[in-house]
């Protein structure tokens, strides 16, 4: 009761010092609040923001902070010794965040020797409020920045953040890979879809990183995805990595655990491979643990092998453990309708 009873009288004496700005029941720290903004993986609601640069985040408080209110709210956020009020009124800050006052909040932060996850989050939001600013700052700034800066922009204005990575890519080419995948990183948090988009591109231009890149948003879907959400997105992306990258994107595939995901993107590669490659596809599908989607895979690659070398799938389905009903799908594939 006393350490409760604290913190209601703390609350209080925050709200009369700073005009009510502290509303304790409306505080929501960045990863939250970013993650209801930019919707995750899931591609929940948006952020209100217009265009980059141009306001300040989604704002749950009334009013933006002076300079005034920022330097006594940055006081209870990095000197308090209550850590609930640290986080409560770090969160007011990230709530008051806009482009024209983040170089004076980041001064708040330096002088009191933040870092972490409030480093990273602080950096995060400019990237979304202001991109082209938080990032052109985080290149000249010696602090670890420019990565939590580009990937929040990614996530919220990629065309922004590709358009702007292209103009350096006549720069040292390892600064320029190392800005493309937290760039991919940022995007894939947000949109897996756009980062997949950006990737498959770079595979149709012969870009060699493209294997590398499709693990990282291959491991954002991975973490940030509901079981089915993941399969859905790993059967379609992995078929169309494998008509690219074959090698690539079944070295990936390897490395994945059992899963109801390693089953969809073997599902995905294997269906695309069976066109010029049904033997190898078998090989593929029957690694695939769940029954129907075994069954389904397996299917579909016999009846490619059917249209090749009818005796070889006469050979190999008897011995297949496929459904009688599989077995005649198997045998008579439908035609092909040639355009």
């Amino acid at each position: 009761m006393a350490f409760t009873g604290g913190i209601a009288l703390e609350r209080q004496r925050l709200g009369e010092k700073y005009g009510e700005v502290v509303k304790s029941d409306r505080a929501k720290s960045l990863r939250n609040a970013t993650g209801n903004a930019s919707g995750g993986v899931r591609g929940g609601k948006t952020g209100t923001l217009e265009s980059s640069g141009s306001s300040s985040w989604e704002d749950p408080w009334p009013r933006v902070f002076s300079e005034a209110e920022i330097e006594a709210v940055a006081v209870e956020a990095f000197q308090s010794p209550n850590p609930l009020i640290r986080r409560r009124a770090f969160d007011q800050l990230l709530g008051s965040l806009t482009a024209g006052n983040a170089q004076y909040m980041l001064g708040h932060l330096k002088e009191n020797s933040v870092r972490g996850d409030q480093w990273r989050d602080f950096h995060y939001l400019w990237g979304m409020l202001d991109g082209k600013s938080a990032v052109e700052h985080a290149s000249e700034s010696e602090e670890n920045d420019l990565s939590h800066a580009l990937a929040g922009w990614a996530s919220k204005y990629p065309d922004e953040a590709i358009a702007h990575l292209n103009t350096t890519a006549d720069e040292d080419m390892g600064s320029f890979r190392y800005r493309q995948k937290v760039m991919v990183n940022g995007m894939a948090n947000n949109d897996p879809a756009r980062a997949t988009d950006y990737v498959l591109q770079l595979a149709d231009e012969g870009d060699e990183r493209t294997s590398q890149l499709f693990e990282v948003v291959t491991s954002a879907v991975l973490s940030n995805c509901d079981v089915d959400e993941a399969a859905t997105w790993l059967d379609s992306t992995y078929g169309e990595w494998a008509d690219r990258d074959p090698e690539g994107a079944g070295e990936r595939i390897s490395s994945m655990p059992r899963s109801p995901q390693r089953d969809a993107a073997i599902s995905g590669f294997a269906r695309q491979i069976s066109y010029g490659d049904p033997g190898k596809a078998i090989e593929w599908a029957n690694s695939i643990a769940e029954e129907s989607t075994r069954v389904e895979a397996l299917t579909h690659a016999g009846q490619h092998l059917a249209r090749r070398d009818r005796a070889a799938a006469e050979a190999w389905v008897v011995s297949s453990g496929l459904p009688e009903e599989a077995q005649r799908a198997v045998l008579n594939p439908p035609q092909i309708r040639r355009r």
